[in-house]
């Protein structure tokens, strides 16, 4: 075969083949411009939206578990105004007792007597349902028989208000299942159930599995 024949062979050969790979990947290049398919996007989404179900799940329970700190903090505070209190009461045996036809209600005429006497320097209320009628105040209080004149009026200061030797305040968690519920009940079911008077409750505390805090004197 002539040499130029060869050459214009060759030439075609290897030339043909840069074609054909330029073809190829323009023909990928094409395939691929149509982007993601429909089954490609529906992966992705529900992938978006199991992600962002465990992120509004986890925001929530910081969020209840946020509160019921909060809860436990409160009543630990008015523990201490208590203690306080106490001690002005007669022999500082006594702990501050208030009117209400139940516990809601108590709970938040001690709210104000402690605060009037200055034991506390604020409302302490729950800090999810604030309310002004005290029907609403989701802290109880509830105390053992009371003995007159004992403890001072918060305005006079004569010691002429009733005082209790027991008491059990307690706070609705939001987290039912929190093992403080269960443990705070036993470090106060001897003054529930042989302190108290009977049915004082509502409703009934049973074995801390109720979900509540409770908080009662050492």
């Amino acid at each position: 075969m002539p040499f130029h024949k060869k050459v214009h062979s060759s030439w075609f050969m290897v030339h043909g083949f840069k074609k054909e790979v330029i073809n190829h990947k323009l023909s990928t290049t094409n395939r691929k411009s149509f982007g993601f398919t429909l089954i490609e996007l529906l992966i992705v989404v529900a992938i978006i939206g199991i992600l962002s179900s465990f992120a509004i799940y986890s925001f929530q329970n910081s969020q209840q578990k946020g509160r019921d700190a909060k809860r436990k903090s409160d009543l630990q505070l008015v523990k201490k105004a208590l203690e306080h209190a106490k001690n002005d009461c007669l022999g500082a045996s006594y702990y501050r007792t208030t009117a209400g036809a139940n516990e809601s209600v108590k709970y938040y005429n001690l709210n104000l007597n402690l605060k009037s006497a200055g034991y506390t320097e604020g409302d302490i209320q729950d800090p999810q349902y604030v309310s002004s009628n005290p029907t609403l105040i989701s802290y109880r209080y509830v105390f053992s028989t009371g003995t007159v004149n004992v403890c001072p009026n918060p305005i006079s200061g004569l010691l002429n208000q009733t005082g209790a030797k027991y008491y059990v305040l307690r706070a609705k968690l939001e987290i039912t299942a929190d093992p403080d519920s269960a443990s705070s009940y036993n470090n106060c079911a001897d003054i529930i159930t042989n302190k108290l008077p009977a049915n004082v409750f509502s409703p009934p505390a049973n074995s801390g599995g109720d979900g509540y805090f409770y908080v009662c004197p050492d």
